[in-house]
């Protein structure tokens, strides 16, 4: 009898622990903490090994901020009750508020693996998501938010979630579609209208970016990252004094906020890039007006100064391009200060160095951004034209495929069976087909053909898809390319390949780490050339000298970020180094003004014998350029046909220099080529007198 007595009692204890860890679950659901807290304590009292009563008093301590007393509850309820999916996914939920984001994403992933595939939450996927975006794994990120969309795809969060993923990979346009989305759902989506205007801004949506931006605004007033954005967009379209202006008010209230001192560095830095630019660009912006900015800049940088005590913030009146960059630096710095892993800071940094010269500290501020973020597009790309740029082959190609022009291919499926990453391709290719496509721009796509010599080499058939301008001359040279067609005769001719790869993934594709091979090469033919020898005869007396001042799209027709491919020199420069050269002049300059025609007549008092015409006509241009005694310009198409006729060049290169000519001396890409660097304080005074001692 007395054993049926204990038997019973326990059962009554057991059923009035079950009524209790219900009525404290009523409570936790509704808000009431307290009341709930106290009863998972009474359960514990009665049973220390109730797992569900730990784990729940481990989530109110959770939401209660108290996150090492929730660890500590959790751990406790797992190590009785291992096999609940959401005891690990409520441990990951406490050590991602903790900042262990690796640990936290162990967690969340045990717990996805204890899940049925058909159980699998929304909530899993998505707290998975914001774990890898934590620490820059932005594709995983990606991932686990179009799982969580799948379950749940009017939820307002992932679509922003997804969309920040996406806007990391620079993947613009999906990004806006993904923030239009979260706004769709949630018209009063704050959070969602900043982002998208961030994303629209990094898309040169400026317009668009302001109005989301002023809706964000107009939402939330205070709304902190609103207003930076909005001087983000205010810099981009060089509305500089209303850029400052904002900064300033927002460091007022949030003196802490690691953006600003980017916006202020990145400000310092388009100052410099102002007083250095080339003629081209640089009137954009009237000294006074330069003064002026310099003026505001400096009183706001002095109560910065006076903030932090410190004096490094300070411009002075009239500072030098050095005191500029260092100030951009310092405020980067400061950046780095309030945000550790301030990976766009890092990035700055990288690239005001490079600016400067110094390549190796560059190198190691790219090298610090990408220990937190292995997969940040733009600084691999930067990290390996950085090696490029100094010579370092063997570790030049890893962050290749994150040229711009290549993702874009890739986000708009304009080449459907294009992979992702570029993998190394076998060594035997005997019996393979290559379908290789160009890529954008006429200069790089002739820069990596030399590379299909290699990949011929190991046995492969090539078919090469280009453009119309260079078929007929790529078609001459079936001894490196089996099958030249034309943009679009892919599935007309329905080519099967074993692999496809644009043609800037050659050196990534052949895991080639040793200095470039020599150019592809370019014949012209004879009837161009005989007809080219006419025209020249009939203009006067060799030496024929090729002249260009400028490269990379006419200035004013630029968008912000793209000002760095422009290449210009000055003309009186121009003229002062051709001056002394007897011969015939001719203009190659793509699309010249006539007032820079008449400018270097005027300064020559000399002819000048205009073929920019020649330069939408490959053929004629490639036999004019074989006719040639001597070529003297900055880097454009041209260079790249001379160097596949095995011709040579004086070629005068602006500061700072493209990847492709490197940072002194002779490029490896262009051997023999003769180069005229611009100084890193913007002086050409070294190139004429440079010019005159080898000439």
């Amino acid at each position: 009898m007395r054993a049926k007595k204990n038997k019973s009692s326990h059962a009554k204890i057991f059923e009035n622990i079950s009524h209790t860890l219900n009525a404290a679950m009523q409570y936790h659901n509704s808000g009431h903490f307290d009341e709930a807290a106290k009863l998972y304590r009474q359960i514990l009292q009665i049973q220390p090994q109730n797992a569900d009563a730990l784990h729940l008093l481990g989530v109110i301590a959770a939401q209660k901020n108290d996150n090492v007393i929730a660890e500590k509850l959790i751990r406790q309820a797992i190590a009785i009750k291992p096999n609940q999916a959401d005891y690990y996914t409520n441990l990951g939920n406490v050590l991602q508020a903790q900042g262990h984001i690796e640990q936290a994403i162990q967690y969340h992933q045990k717990a996805l693996e204890m899940m049925p595939v058909n159980q699998r939450t929304f909530h899993a996927y998505n707290n998975l998501g914001v774990c890898f975006h934590e620490i820059y794994q932005w594709q995983q990120a990606i991932n686990c938010y179009q799982h969580a969309l799948k379950l749940a795809p009017m939820n307002a969060q992932t679509h922003h979630n997804l969309a920040n993923s996406l806007h990391e990979q620079n993947k613009f346009e999906a990004a806006i579609h993904h923030y239009k989305m979260a706004i769709k759902i949630q018209p009063n989506f704050v959070d969602a209208y900043a982002s998208l205007s961030s994303a629209l801004r990094c898309n040169q949506n400026l317009d668009e970016a302001l109005y989301a931006c002023q809706c964000a605004l107009k939402l939330q007033p205070d709304h902190i990252v609103s207003q930076i954005n909005l001087t983000a967009i205010f810099l981009d379209k060089e509305e500089y004094p209303l850029a400052i202006e904002w900064l300033e008010k927002v460091w007022l209230i949030a003196p802490d906020k690691a953006d600003i001192y980017r916006n202020i560095a990145l400000i310092a830095f388009r100052l410099d890039e102002i007083s250095q630019s080339t003629p081209g660009i640089v009137q954009t912006m009237a000294l006074s007006e330069r003064q002026e900015l310099l003026n505001q800049l400096n009183e706001f940088s002095k109560k910065i100064a006076l903030h932090f005590g410190s004096d490094e913030y300070q411009l002075g009146s009239q500072p030098d391009r050095f005191r500029l960059l260092n100030l951009a630096i310092r405020y980067n710095e400061k950046s780095i200060y309030f945000k550790k892993n301030d990976v766009k800071a890092y990035f700055s940094i990288g690239n005001i160095f490079r600016y400067l010269g110094k390549y190796y500290e560059a190198k190691e501020a790219y090298r610090q951004g990408l220990l937190f973020a292995p997969d940040h597009i733009e600084m691999r790309f930067s990290s390996s034209t950085l090696s490029l740029e100094i010579g370092e082959f063997s570790n030049s190609w890893t962050g290749w495929e994150c040229r711009p022009d290549r993702l874009k291919k890739i986000e708009k499926g304009t080449i459907k069976d294009l992979i992702n990453i570029v993998k190394p391709l076998p060594y035997d290719l005997t019996g393979k087909t290559c379908l290789i496509y160009r890529e954008q721009g006429l200069g790089d796509e002739l820069l990596f053909l030399r590379f299909v010599s290699l990949l011929k080499k190991r046995g492969a058939k090539i078919i090469y898809q280009c453009g119309s301008k260079l078929k007929n001359l790529l078609s001459r040279h079936t001894e490196y390319l089996d099958q030249v067609i034309n943009e679009g005769d892919v599935q007309h001719l329905h080519i099967q390949a074993d692999y496809t790869l644009l043609v800037g993934d050659l050196p990534q594709a052949l895991d080639f780490t040793d200095p470039p091979p020599p150019p592809f090469p370019l014949s012209p033919l004879p009837e161009q050339v005989k007809k080219i020898r006419q025209q020249l005869n009939e203009l006067g007396k060799p030496p024929y000298v090729g002249i260009a001042w400028q490269g990379g799209g006419r200035a004013n027709e630029l968008k912000q970020g793209e000002k760095r491919l422009y290449k210009e020199i000055p003309l009186p420069l121009l003229a002062d180094i051709i001056h002394p050269i007897e011969g015939t002049l001719l203009i190659l300059q793509r699309n010249p003004q006539q007032n820079e025609i008449d400018t270097l007549t005027d300064l020559l008092k000399r002819p000048l014998h205009n073929f920019s015409a020649l330069n939408d006509d490959l053929e004629a241009m490639l036999a004019l350029l074989y006719c040639l005694d001597e070529y003297i310009s900055v880097s454009n198409t041209n260079m790249h046909l001379l160097a596949g006729l095995d011709k040579t060049a004086k070629v005068l290169i602006p500061y700072p220099p493209d990847w492709r000519w490197m940072v002194s001396g002779e490029s490896l890409w262009f051997k023999e080529f003769t180069t005229y660097r611009q100084a890193v304080d913007g002086s050409w005074d070294a190139v004429l007198s440079d010019f005159n001692i080898k000439n």
